[in-house]
């Protein structure tokens, strides 16, 4: 997301292959920052990956002109995760434009817990990863409450595999909040 311009959910109005690459319109039917971009867009991306014209794809694209666009990503609408990536992109997307960078810190934190304690495998392995990459390499983003609501969410874990990861977590966690 921070090399993106411009984030949407929009379906393939045209393409044309142009040796290696794709040159394609985009009909945009929503932005997921809630702001209002122009309702088509070009594109220009790898041969063959703008996706099916007959479904709104996740496109994540970065300006190229006024209303020309490089592909960075895509996430297919027949992805089995697409409707919580585009929830995880959309929340990411709104903790970005604060200002305040304490106040963007504590929104990504809740999310991560929130995500975290959720039922929903996607957002919840994505919380594991991000709060494991915070421990390693960003600790000073982490709170000394954090160990304890990991603790807490794995403990309420069904799943004997998931709780252990969720303790080795809270004790990555702990190690980066106490060094």
């Amino acid at each position: 997301l921070s090399r993106c311009d411009l984030v949407v959910l929009a379906k393939v109005e045209g393409a044309a292959e142009v040796g290696a690459a794709t040159v394609g319109r985009l009909k945009v039917e929503r932005a997921l920052d809630g702001g209002s971009p122009a309702p088509k867009v070009s594109v220009l991306a790898p041969r063959g990956s703008l996706g099916e014209p007959d479904a709104s794809h996740l496109y994540f694209l970065d300006r190229k002109g006024e209303e020309r666009y490089g592909l960075v990503g895509r996430v297919a609408a027949t992805d089995p995760d697409f409707a919580s990536k585009v929830l995880l992109a959309q929340e990411t997307l709104r903790i970005a434009a604060l200002r305040l960078p304490a106040e963007r810190l504590a929104r990504a934190r809740e999310m991560l817990h929130r995500h975290l304690a959720g039922e929903d495998p996607y957002l919840r392995s994505n919380a594991i990863l991000e709060l494991e990459r915070w421990a390693k390499r960003f600790p000073r983003r982490l709170g000394k409450e954090d160990p304890g609501r990991i603790r807490e969410v794995a403990g309420a874990a069904r799943d004997p595999i998931q709780r252990r990861r969720l303790e080795s977590l809270a004790r990555a966690v702990e190690g980066a909040v106490g060094s």
